[in-house]
């Protein structure tokens, strides 16, 4: 699945991310990390021409100061909070991070955000709190959610197919060790029916004095006169049940 950047945010990007991207996955119900390993840059970044701007006015500082709040977007996959205590503790935190004077840090933040650079973006049936996010900021925790599914995806199928081979595997040896057991095809009488046989060394289903399968003939447990005599031109075999029930005479 191709991922588009947006061009606008607003406050249906948590349902919308909620319902593409779910914390908790459905098949196994397994908690998967939103946060991001990394941020990137488009490479026309410093063509914003706000941005320009605020470089203008407040030096460059503006960009060390992107840079630290994208960074601590990061912890949140793809956003950071900014009401009550917590923009306090940001606008501490950035400052010091910096080396920025504090209003000044303020200021900047307050001209990204105007400058829909950064979005304030809100929805407390989703997630208590207002926070702040970037459509760069957004982009890359969309791809990086789209690839884990793709490898979640990719691993179930192999998880799948290993199972298969493996059920495969069971019942393949199943099979040697029941025919390890049990080799013979059949039994006829007291003989097996198998290519090598005992009294005459050719396959029971040509056997020499009937020409027909062993299963329409037990030895032993017909009468002689059901054995056919077979006559050809240099000799006649003559099976004897009474007197020689293996033996031959031409």
């Amino acid at each position: 699945m191709s991922i588009k950047k947006r061009t606008y945010i607003d406050n249906s990007i948590f349902k919308e991310l909620n319902a593409k991207y779910p914390p908790l996955d459905a098949d196994n119900g397994v908690a998967y990390k939103q946060k991001l390993d990394y941020l990137t840059f488009e490479t026309d970044f410093m063509k914003n021409a706000a941005l320009r701007m605020l470089i203008q006015d407040y030096g460059h500082g503006v960009i060390s100061i992107i840079f630290y709040l994208r960074t601590a977007m990061c912890e949140n996959g793809w956003k950071i909070r900014i009401d009550g205590e917590y923009y306090k503790f940001l606008v501490r935190d950035c400052s010091y991070a910096c080396n920025i004077d504090t209003n000044i840090t303020e200021q900047i933040i307050q001209e990204l955000i105007n400058s829909r650079f950064f979005y304030e973006v809100q929805d407390n049936e989703v997630e208590d709190g207002v926070w702040m996010t970037c459509i760069q900021q957004v982009y890359n925790y969309e791809m990086a959610c789209n690839n884990r599914q793709q490898s979640r995806k990719r691993k179930s199928k192999s998880r799948e197919k290993a199972k298969a081979e493996e059920r495969n595997e069971i019942l393949r040896h199943a099979a040697e060790q029941e025919n390890e057991i049990n080799p013979y095809d059949g039994f006829h009488g007291n003989y097996p029916a198998y290519d090598d046989y005992p009294y005459d060394g050719i396959p029971c289903d040509d056997y020499p004095f009937n020409g027909a399968p062993c299963d329409d003939y037990s030895c032993g447990n017909v009468p002689s006169y059901n054995y056919p005599i077979v006559d050809t031109e240099n000799c006649a075999m003559h099976m004897e049940l009474e007197d020689n029930p293996f033996g031959l005479s031409c």
